[in-house]
């Protein structure tokens, strides 16, 4: 039972941290929904093309909940590091729990996580400060 509570409604925790960081530091509120929407646009792109082309994974390649989990941390991680460290931690127990359950295979949660870095980590490449020479 708590499995499944955890695997099914953890990302709302993140989701109410976003509406926290909005009224708290809204340059860092930004980048986490551009990495949120770069990460859904991706996992719909990767989805329409495994379900027509490849058929080599299941239906729900890649995870939305484990990329978003840890699109948020990877974000929220390059300005506050523990926060952010709790947060992708947070996001890979959602994941595991999420394949115990049996919503996913552990594939789901590997592709999810790489998503939800790789997305995170190049808006933040772009958008960040630039740092004086």
């Amino acid at each position: 039972m708590l499995i499944h509570i955890i695997a099914k409604y953890t990302i709302f925790i993140f989701a109410i941290l976003v509406v926290y960081l909005l009224f708290k530091d809204r340059g860092l509120f930004l980048r986490v929904i551009i990495s949120c929407l770069c990460i859904w646009i991706l996992n719909c792109l990767l989805g329409g093309i495994n379900i027509y082309l490849l058929k080599f994974f299941p239906q729900n390649f890649p995870s939305d909940h484990t990329a978003i989990g840890f699109g948020i941390g990877v974000g929220i991680f390059f300005k506050r590091r523990i926060l952010g460290s709790i947060l992708m931690f947070l996001a890979i127990l959602m994941g595991c729990m999420r394949v115990l359950v049996g919503f996913h295979q552990f594939v789901d949660i590997i592709g999810g996580v790489i998503v939800g870095f790789g997305c995170a980590f190049l808006v933040n490449r772009v958008t960040r400060p630039k740092m004086p020479v």
